[in-house]
């Protein structure tokens, strides 16, 4: 995997897998040019074992990958964080 752009990414906790957020479309062969470059970011899981790709969902911009495929993102004056990838998000204020 070299994409052309920004990817984030993180491994499960058991290893097998990699969760990304990217806007680039990871099927092509230079997935971060011209039209494979997406408008909006996706979470997406490579399965390690399978070798397979797995869209997850929208991601937020600047959407970042953590334990359990749970994404992370920053609000103004605080993050939000996904409980789990099908669970609504939570937003936490910090104090200044």
């Amino acid at each position: 995997l070299r994409p052309d752009g920004a990817i984030a990414l993180a491994f499960g906790t058991d290893g097998g897998a990699v969760h990304m957020v990217s806007d680039c479309d990871l099927g092509q062969a230079r997935p971060c040019v011209g039209p494979n470059r997406l408008p909006a970011p996706r979470h997406l899981r490579y399965d390690l074992l399978e070798s397979e790709m797995t869209v997850l969902k929208p991601a937020p911009p600047r959407a970042v990958p953590g334990p359990k495929g749970r994404l992370a993102w920053p609000v103004a004056g605080g993050v939000c964080l996904d409980a789990a990838p099908a669970m609504r998000a939570t937003c936490l204020q910090m104090a200044p």
